[in-house]
């Protein structure tokens, strides 16, 4: 559980005592695929580290469109800010694969924290790195296109997780047409003419559900152009 733990950001400085401390207060769940893990607006009072399979964390924005924050592997985290608000939640976590996750909650870190008090300094550190970052990307994110949006999707899931594959190499996308609307929060229709889009501009080749990107670089500039 420690080697684990160490390769999650918010406790990469963690110390081998610390950590010790905090593996003895984490619990283990799963989830099926498509299910709520938590919605905005909920309470607040745990931490969640996913061990295996996706998740997307998501928002709505004022104008009632859902805005696609990330989409989350092993390793990553989310629910770090209820760890010390203990607020409601401000985004919604889904799972979009078989997902299981370990689970650290407010009165866990709590009772970590009186044990070793530097952790809180240290988590503290890494949290407020992260909310800024975060704000950022919501700033960002509530403007993009659609087209913009699948962009970012197919780089997210061919960078984490074909990160060994290179330019022009088979990638399977783990999604249909309408799973990914789901994610996208956009009809089928509209993401079936944006994959063939693509694909007459020559930035993906489709064979059922394979996907070759001769350009990943090409992906980049519709985001950011």
């Amino acid at each position: 559980m420690k080697s684990f733990l160490k390769k999650v950001k918010i406790f990469s400085s963690l110390s081998e005592e610390e950590l010790e401390v905090i593996s003895q207060n984490i619990r283990k769940d799963s989830f099926r695929k498509n299910t709520t893990i938590f919605s905005q607006g909920d309470p607040g009072n745990s931490f969640y580290i996913v061990a295996e399979g996706a998740v997307k964390v998501s928002q709505l924005a004022e104008s009632g469109k859902e805005i696609t924050l990330a989409i989350l592997y092993q390793n990553e985290s989310f629910g770090e800010m209820a760890l010390f608000e203990g607020k409601e939640r401000s985004a919604t976590v889904t799972a979009i694969r078989e997902c299981k996750v370990f689970i650290l909650t407010r009165a866990a870190l709590f009772s970590a924290i009186h044990t070793m008090p530097d952790i809180a300094i240290k988590l503290l550190a890494v949290l407020s790195e992260k909310l800024a970052q975060t704000n950022g990307q919501i700033e960002v994110l509530a403007f993009d296109t659609l087209r913009q949006r699948l962009a970012r999707l197919i780089l997210s899931f061919w960078e984490k997780d074909s990160p060994d594959t290179g330019c022009g190499q088979d990638y399977i996308f783990p999604f249909t047409q309408k799973e990914t609307a789901d994610i996208l929060g956009a009809t089928r229709e509209s993401i079936t003419r944006l994959f063939n889009d693509f694909k007459k501009e020559g930035l993906v080749n489709i064979t059922q559900r394979t996907i070759t990107i001769p350009n990943i670089h090409a992906f980049e500039d519709i985001i950011y152009n």
